[in-house]
């Protein structure tokens, strides 16, 4: 979940969905719900602060790439360093 503080982020266009992210602050709530009555309650995170480090709009860009391309162009599970490196490529 997103601190009302930050809604300016999504308001300015620079959280969009698939945007990855640094959460630079967070806390995590329990909050209770009819579906938890008598149970253990169910933790929310709530993100306090956050730096967008990859555009969504990139991030979908390589997932176009890597369906018309195949996996062999960007493994499923691609970590952050070789995501930077393939968006520095795809910049250029």
């Amino acid at each position: 979940m997103l601190a009302t503080q930050l809604n300016h982020l999504i308001a300015d266009g620079k959280l969009e969905n698939f945007t990855i992210i640094r959460v630079k602050k967070f806390v995590v709530n329990k909050v209770a719900t009819k579906a938890t009555t008598g149970k253990e309650q169910k933790k929310i995170i709530i993100l306090l602060d956050v730096e967008p480090v990859v555009p969504g709009s990139e991030v979908c860009l390589l997932r176009m790439i890597e369906i018309n391309i195949g996996p062999s162009f960007i493994s499923n599970e691609i970590t952050f360093l070789r995501l930077e490196r393939k968006l520095e490529i795809l910049r250029h």
